[in-house]
C-alpha cells in the first residue's frame, strides 16, 4: 500500500508497508464518528510512512558502507623470508647415571656441555644419535 498526503509529493516506494483492514476501517469508523478528525489519522499514518522510510535510508546506509568495504582492495602481504633454525640437538649423559639422557637444542653446543658439566657432580658424555 502506498499512502500519499497532499501535504508533500508522493516518493517512490522502496518498501512495502502493509496495513491490516480491519485497522484502517476501525480508522475510517473513528473518522466517521467524529472521535479523531482525518487530520489525525493522516498524520498518525504519515509518522508510519515515515518511520518506514527512515528505516529505508539506514538500510541504504548500511548497503552502501558494505559496498564501499568490499571494493576496498586489501594490501597484499608481504613475502616472509625463511627462518632457519640454527640450533643443534645435543644428547648428554653422565657416567654416573648413564641411562638418564638429557636431549636438547643449542646455537653453541660446546659452551652448552661446558654449561651442564659446571652443574654436574660427574663427568658427562655426549651421545651420538
Amino acid at each position: 500500500m502506498t499512502l500519499t498526503s497532499s501535504r508533500r509529493p508522493p516518493r517512490p516506494p522502496s518498501r512495502r508497508l502493509d496495513i491490516d483492514i480491519n485497522a484502517v476501517i476501525e480508522m475510517l469508523v473513528l473518522v466517521e464518528g467524529g472521535a479523531v478528525s482525518a487530520g489525525v489519522v493522516r498524520d498518525m499514518l504519515e509518522a508510519v510512512v515515515d518511520e518506514v522510510e527512515e528505516a529505508d535510508e539506514t538500510d541504504r546506509r548500511e548497503d552502501e558502507a558494505l559496498r564501499r568495504l568490499r571494493s576496498t582492495p586489501l594490501p597484499k602481504a608481504q613475502a616472509r623470508t625463511p627462518q632457519y633454525d640454527t640450533r643443534s640437538v645435543y644428547l648428554v649423559s653422565s657416567e654416573a647415571e648413564p641411562k638418564v639422557v638429557k636431549i636438547g637444542v643449542s646455537k653453541d653446543v660446546p659452551g652448552r656441555l661446558k654449561s651442564l658439566q659446571s652443574g654436574s657432580g660427574s663427568p658427562l658424555l655426549t651421545l651420538n644419535a
